[in-house]
């Protein structure tokens, strides 16, 4: 796959994320918008009988290359592909960007009912099993902000 190539297949807008067909093939039509959502959350293309990531798309129709690296959404929204969402880092560094699986928390955050507070707390220690108290904070961002400084201190 070539930027060319890709270009001659599909446009895409920064702004908005979307991207359209420019070429009409089988069952797709000019117009009509490039990819479909798996049960992932990602958007997902088919090109010549192959089935891409459509932000690993947008990577090469942006920058001319392919990366080896992965393509964090930044957001945590798999299907926000605006060029501003997009950032190419580490599988490391994309997994401080996790969403847990409880109610859209970032990782190394809970809520704290009894304050009214976001929590940032340390992975468990593996060897006596115990988690380091990072703080209280006003918003989950917040909170996860300390937890992956935390984290970059420690590596």
């Amino acid at each position: 796959m070539t930027q060319d190539y890709l270009k001659s297949y599909i446009k895409y807008c920064p702004l908005t994320g979307l991207t359209i067909h420019i070429k009409t093939r089988s069952n797709v039509h000019v117009g009509d918008i490039a990819g479909s959502l798996n049960k992932n959350g990602h958007v997902q293309i088919g090109l010549n009988g192959k089935l891409y990531y459509l932000h690993r798309l947008i990577w090469l129709y942006m920058t001319g290359r392919e990366t080896t690296l992965q393509i964090d959404h930044i957001d945590g929204n798999g299907a926000n592909n605006k060029w501003t969402n997009l950032r190419e880092v580490s599988a490391q560094e994309n997994s401080l960007n996790q969403v847990c699986h409880r109610a859209g928390q970032l990782k190394g955050v809970t809520y704290n009912t009894r304050y009214n507070k976001w929590v940032a707390r340390s992975p468990r220690d593996k060897i006596t099993n115990k988690q380091k108290h990072l703080g209280y904070f006003n918003t989950m961002e917040e909170a996860h902000k300390a937890y992956s400084e935390f984290i970059k201190e420690i590596k």
